[in-house]
């Protein structure tokens, strides 16, 4: 597996609208996200979850520029393989920034926002 593959999740849109959606991203035991990050203790890192964020929203809401830092960024739950995944995106394409928060049964497992750069 390449680290483009690794690092490209499956998704599937449960909404969407023009500036906001939310997606489930299916984690199976193995992915390749999980490798290394822990060994006996998989969980998925914190910089995959931003990548992961800046991405769907690219493809799904359209591109808000480059990566240009991050905000309020909270890490309040661990995700595991086979957890049940949704990430909601929220982008404020005027003025930068792509609010996210992921889910797990409902509860909140991250959040924060990207600011993102015009090109």
């Amino acid at each position: 597996m390449t680290p483009s593959q690794a690092f490209t999740p499956s998704y599937s849109v449960l909404e969407q609208t023009e500036d906001a959606c939310r997606v489930s991203i299916p984690l199976a035991a193995d992915a390749a996200c999980f490798d290394g990050h822990f060994p006996g203790f998989p969980v998925l890192p914190g910089v995959v979850q931003l990548h992961w964020a800046a991405r769907i929203a690219a493809r799904t809401l359209g591109s808000a520029g480059a990566f240009a830092g991050m905000d309020q960024i909270k890490f309040t739950g661990i995700v595991r393989p086979g957890d049940a995944l949704e990430l909601v995106l929220q982008l404020d394409a005027a003025n930068g920034r792509l609010n996210f928060v992921y889910e797990v049964a409902g509860r909140k497992m991250s959040s924060g926002r990207l600011r993102m750069q015009a090109q």
